[in-house]
C-alpha cells in the first residue's frame, strides 16, 4: 500500500473501522501483511493500527531510543491488547576485531 498524500497532523488520521475492514480483506488474500507505522510515542494512529494486527514487532534504534521510552512504548502496546511478537534492535554498531576475521 502506498502512503498517499502527506498529512500535516500526526494523530487521528486513520478511521479505525475502515482500517479493520481493509485488514480483514487483505488477510483473505495474503499470508502475511506488514504495516510500517510511525513510532508508538509520536502517533495515536500507531496504537489503533497495532490493535488491528495479529502481532507487532517493536523496532528500537540503538543508541538513540532511551530504555524508558522503549519500556513505555511496550506498556502502551500491552495496555492496548497488542501482541508483541518480538523486538528488533537496529543500527547496532559492532566492531569485529582484526584477529577474528581470520576465523571467519
Amino acid at each position: 500500500l502506498t502512503s498517499g498524500e502527506g498529512i500535516k497532523e500526526l494523530a487521528g488520521n486513520i478511521v479505525q473501522h475502515r482500517f479493520s475492514s481493509l485488514m480483514t480483506e487483505a488477510k483473505s488474500q495474503y499470508d502475511y501483511i506488514f504495516v510500517d507505522s510511525a513510532p508508538v510515542m509520536s502517533s495515536t494512529d500507531t496504537l489503533s493500527t497495532a490493535a488491528a494486527a495479529d502481532g507487532v514487532f517493536l523496532i528500537i534504534q540503538s543508541l538513540k531510543v532511551q530504555s524508558e521510552v522503549a519500556l513505555k512504548s511496550k506498556m502502551l502496546l500491552i495496555n492496548n491488547e497488542c501482541e508483541i511478537c518480538g523486538v528488533v534492535l537496529n543500527r547496532v554498531l559492532q566492531v569485529i576485531p582484526a584477529w577474528m576475521y581470520r576465523l571467519i
